[in-house]
């Protein structure tokens, strides 16, 4: 990246505009000048190379600026968290189920209120899907609705949904 010094002496970066040569005329450079010429030869068109910033691991550009260090530019980046990317997964069916709590003596009965939630889905789609697959997939669409009717299926009695208990029946396998 190369920048030059506007007229208000803070630095431009050069998107390849013509520039004048020692300070006259106006030239048109190719648009590697900066990797091809040498610094000597930038300078006489007004052109410095910019001491680019370095990006840590987990963290993303969402903004860059020039600053002035030294008489010199320096890129000014500023960072933000990468996003999580979170690989597909497959929760099978057993595994979803055996999660599942089931106490008669303590009234716990997760599986029997996911089983009437199901059969009185509007969503027939899901209620097939449910019961035709042997696996779950974390990015199939009808994954989300999944998550969703397990957590209203197990909320108690007409309060929040509980996507947490959701979240734990339908997480990866841990290795």
């Amino acid at each position: 990246m190369l920048a030059y010094k506007g007229d208000d002496g803070s630095w431009i970066g050069w998107q390849g505009e013509p520039r004048p040569l020692n300070g006259e005329g106006s030239w048109e450079l190719p648009r590697n000048a900066g990797n091809t010429y040498s610094w000597q030869r930038l300078r006489t068109f007004g052109l410095y190379r910019v001491g680019q910033g370095e990006v840590p691991a987990g963290k993303v550009v969402t903004a860059r600026s020039l600053e002035d260090h030294n008489g010199r530019p320096r890129e000014v980046l500023t960072l933000d968290d990468a996003p999580i990317i979170v690989e597909p997964y497959q929760v099978y069916r057993s595994t979803f189920i055996s999660r599942m709590e089931f106490d008669p003596d303590a009234g716990i009965d997760e599986v029997g209120k996911l089983e009437a939630v199901l059969n009185g889905h509007g969503n027939a789609k899901l209620r097939q899907m449910f019961y035709a697959v042997e696996y779950f997939v974390s990015d199939d669409p009808l994954f989300a609705v999944l998550h969703w009717t397990v957590a209203m299926a197990l909320s108690a009695d007409g309060e929040a949904p509980n996507i947490e208990r959701a979240d734990e029946l339908l997480a990866p396998i841990k290795s």
